[in-house]
C-alpha cells in the first residue's frame, strides 16, 4: 500500500500481482490492483479486476464506487450511475458517493436527479466542498445562475485551493460572457494544477471567444492529451476551422485523431437480426430540434418527407425543449428523447429500432453526438449539415453540393461525398420585416453580422483596405452582444485601423436583438461582407432575404464555400471573388452602385423565394433519391 499511496504505481502493481499469484481470490487486492491501474491511466484495464473483486465480495460499497468512477471516466455514465446506486444501497450516508453520482447524472443531462443527490449529500455532510461544487455545476446547467454562484462560493470558502470548484466558477463566468474573469481564473487553476483538463478546456473556449485561435487550439490540444474527452475534442475540431494559418494537412490529421479516439471509446454492438420493413427507416440524431438555425433549415425537409416510402425516427438530445421541439416531435413517426442516455444506450436504441440510415445533423456543434458514428448503430451512416469531415471511419457519407464538395477538391474526408444539386435549404417566415428599397443619400454602409470568431486577420486586412479606398464609408459589425467585450472588440478595431480604416468609420453594435429587429438592421446596410476561411451561411441567407448583396471569397474548403454555394445557386456569380484584390473590387463596385442594388431589393427577395434554395419539396426529393441509392449500394455490397 505504501507504494500505491505515494503514487509509485508501477511498484504497487507489481506488489499486487505477486499477492494475487498466491491468493487470486483476495477481493481487496483485486480491487486495489484495479484502482492502481485506473490511477496510472489505464482505465479500461482496471475494470476486470474491480469487477472480479465485486464478484468475490459484493457487499463493499467502495468497490462499486470505484468501479463507477472508472466507468464514468470512460464515458459510460449509465453504467456508472447503476454502480453508484449499488454503492449507496450499501452505504446510504456516503456523501462523496452521492456527490459522484450527481456528477454522472449531470453529464447525462438528468439535472433534477443530480440536484437531489447533491442536496442529499449536503444533508449528510453540510461542509462538503465537493457536494457544493457539484451542486453549483448542476444549477448552472439548469440556468439558475444566482443559486449556482452561491453554491460555488461556498465550495471555494470551504476549501480555498479547490481547482474543480474554481473551474466550475470559470465555466459560470464564461457562460455569462465575463471573458477577462474566466481567463484569470483558468490561469490561476493551471498555476496550481498544470494537469487540469477542465481548466485548459475553459481557457480554450474563452480564448476562442476573443479570436486568439492559435492559443485556443493549443489549449484544446493540451486538454485532449490529458484526457480525450469527446466534447472538448469536438470543440477543437470547430476551432481549427476558424484558423487561416493552419494547412489542410494538419486539419486532416487532427480530424483523423478524433476518429481514432472515437473508435477506441465506442463499444461494439452485437449483430442483430435484420428488421424488414416496407419503408426505409431514417434516423435523425440531433440536439438542435429546437429554436436553432439547423432546425430552421431542416424543418421544411422533415415536412416534405414521403411517409409512404420512409419512416422518420428522431433521436433528440434536448435539455430544454421549446415550441420548435413540439413541432418536430409532431412530425416524427417515432420520437425518442435521448437526453440522459449515454452513447452506448443510444446506440443500442438505434440498433434495436432497426434504423437503416442514421443521419447525424451538424455533428461537431452544440451538444450533438458526432462520435455516435463510431458505434456503427446503423448499416449506413451519413453526416448532414456539418462543415468538414468527421474523421470517423464508420461515417460512410457526407452530403453537400458541387461547391461545398468539389469533385477534385484537396480537402481531406474520411467520408464518401454525396452531392445535391443545391445544398442550402432556406425558409422565409410569414412575419419577415419589410425590405427598404428606397434610395438613400449618404455614404456607403458595409456590414458583417457573422460570428466574430470567423473574422480572420486577412479578412480584416482586406476590409481595412476597402474602407481606406472609400473614406466616407462605414462598417457595421454586429453579432448578438459579443462586441460588448473589449478583449474581442479592440483588437478588431486596431487591425482595421492598421489596414487603413479611420476610427469614425467603425460601428460596433453591442445590443442583443430579437430576430425581427436583427433582420430589419439589414435595411441600414448596403453591402454585406463575408468572412474567411469560415464563411457565413445563415447570415448570408438572411442578408439576401433582406435584399442585401453579399461579397464572398471561397477558399477551397467546405467551411469556406457555403456563401458561394448560395450565391451561385441564385445566379449571383458576380459577387464571388477569386482573390483578395477581386473581393475588394467587388465590394467597392457594389458600394458605388448601391442605389441600383437597393432598388432591386424586393426583386432579390422574390428571386430567392422562387429559387431552388426555398423549394423544400424538390430538395427533399433529391435527398430521398440519395437515401435510396446508398441503401441499394449497402444491400448489394
Amino acid at each position: 500500500m505504501s507504494h500505491h499511496l505515494a503514487g509509485r504505481y508501477t511498484l504497487a502493481l507489481s506488489t499486487y500481482r505477486k499477492v494475487l499469484a498466491n491468493q487470486p481470490g483476495h477481493a481487496e487486492t483485486q480491487h486495489l490492483l484495479g484502482l492502481a491501474l485506473f490511477q496510472a491511466g489505464h482505465a479500461a484495464l482496471a475494470i476486470p479486476n474491480i469487477r472480479r473483486a465485486i464478484t468475490l465480495d459484493d457487499a463493499i460499497s467502495q468497490f462499486h464506487n470505484n468501479l463507477a468512477a472508472v466507468e464514468a471516466s470512460l464515458g459510460r455514465q449509465s453504467v456508472a450511475v447503476d454502480e453508484f446506486l449499488q454503492a449507496l444501497r450499501l452505504a446510504p450516508q456516503d456523501a462523496e458517493c452521492r456527490s459522484n453520482l450527481a456528477n454522472a447524472l449531470k453529464v447525462l443531462g438528468r439535472l433534477g436527479e443530480a440536484e437531489r443527490q447533491c442536496r442529499l449529500a449536503l444533508i449528510f455532510h453540510p461542509a462538503s466542498p465537493e457536494a457544493n461544487c457539484n451542486l453549483g455545476a448542476v444549477l448552472h446547467l439548469a440556468g439558475r445562475v444566482v443559486e449556482a454562484a452561491a453554491a460555488l462560493r461556498r465550495a471555494c470558502t470551504l476549501l480555498a485551493d479547490f481547482p474543480q470548484a474554481q473551474n466550475n466558477w470559470a465555466s459560470l463566468r464564461l457562460g455569462e460572457g465575463e471573458i477577462a474573469g474566466t481567463l484569470v481564473l483558468c490561469r490561476r487553476i493551471l498555476a496550481l494544477r498544470p494537469d487540469h483538463r477542465g481548466a485548459f478546456s475553459n481557457l480554450a473556449l474563452a480564448l476562442q471567444h476573443i479570436r486568439r485561435l492559435r492559443q485556443a487550439s493549443d489549449c484544446y490540444g493540451r486538454a485532449v492529451l490529458l484526457s480525450a474527452e469527446i466534447e472538448t475534442f469536438r470543440n477543437w475540431l470547430t476551432c481549427i476551422l476558424y484558423r487561416h494559418d493552419l494547412d489542410k494537412t494538419e486539419i486532416g490529421r487532427i480530424h483523423r485523431e478524433f476518429g481514432r479516439i472515437c473508435s477506441i471509446q465506442a463499444g461494439r454492438l452485437p449483430l442483430g437480426a435484420a428488421i424488414r420493413s416496407p419503408r426505409l427507416r431514417i434516423g435523425y440524431l440531433s440536439s438542435d430540434f429546437r429554436d436553432h438555425p439547423v432546425a430552421a433549415s431542416f424543418w421544411p425537409a422533415l415536412c416534405h418527407h414521403d411517409r409512404h416510402d420512409f419512416a422518420i425516427h428522431c433521436y433528440a438530445d434536448i435539455a430544454s425543449p421549446d415550441h420548435a421541439t413540439d413541432l418536430f416531435r409532431g412530425k416524427a413517426d417515432v420520437w425518442t428523447d435521448i437526453n440522459g442516455l449515454d452513447d452506448g444506450a443510444v446506440a443500442e436504441r438505434i440498433r434495436g429500432d432497426g434504423i437503416d440510415i442514421l443521419v447525424v445533423l451538424a455533428g461537431r456543434f452544440d451538444r450533438n453526438r458526432l462520435q455516435m458514428a463510431a458505434w456503427r448503430a446503423a448499416p449506413v451512416q451519413i453526416s448532414l449539415h456539418d462543415v468538414a469531415t468527421s474523421g470517423i471511419a464508420e461515417m460512410d457519407y457526407i452530403i453537400g453540393d458541387r461547391w461545398l464538395l468539389p469533385r477534385h477538391g484537396k480537402e481531406f474526408f474520411t467520408e464518401r461525398p454525396l452531392r445535391l444539386p443545391q445544398f442550402y435549404l432556406g425558409h422565409l417566415p410569414q412575419d419577415l420585416p419589410e425590405v427598404d428599397s428606397l434610395r438613400r443619400d449618404g455614404p456607403a454602409v458595409f456590414g458583417c453580422f457573422n460570428n466574430p470568431t470567423k473574422i480572420s486577420a486577412p479578412t480584416l486586412g482586406v476590409w481595412g483596405s476597402i474602407l481606406k479606398a472609400l473614406p466616407d464609408s462605414r462598417l457595421v459589425l454586429h453579432y448578438r452582444d459579443r462586441y460588448t467585450c473589449g478583449l474581442l472588440r479592440e483588437p478588431i478595431r486596431e487591425a482595421l485601423l492598421a489596414a487603413g480604416a479611420q476610427a469614425e468609420q467603425l460601428d460596433f453594435a453591442q445590443a442583443d436583438q430579437d430576430p425581427g429587429t436583427f433582420l430589419r438592421r439589414y435595411n441600414d446596410i448596403d453591402v454585406a461582407l463575408d468572412t474567411w476561411p469560415f464563411c457565413g451561411s445563415t447570415t448570408t441567407f438572411q442578408a439576401l432575404v433582406m435584399g442585401v448583396p453579399v461579397v464572398t471569397w471561397p477558399q477551397g474548403s467546405m467551411a469556406a464555400n457555403w456563401s458561394e454555394s448560395i450565391l451561385r445557386g441564385l445566379g449571383l456569380d458576380q459577387l464571388v471573388a477569386a482573390s483578395a484584390e477581386q473581393y475588394q473590387g467587388i465590394a467597392i463596385d457594389c458600394a458605388q452602385r448601391r442605389r441600383e442594388w437597393r432598388e432591386a431589393r424586393r426583386a432579390l427577395r422574390q428571386k430567392l423565394a422562387n429559387s431552388h434554395l426555398c423549394d423544400a419539396r424538390r430538395w427533399t426529393g433529391h435527398l430521398e433519391r440519395i437515401y435510396r441509392a446508398v441503401w441499394r449500394r449497402a444491400c448489394h455490397g
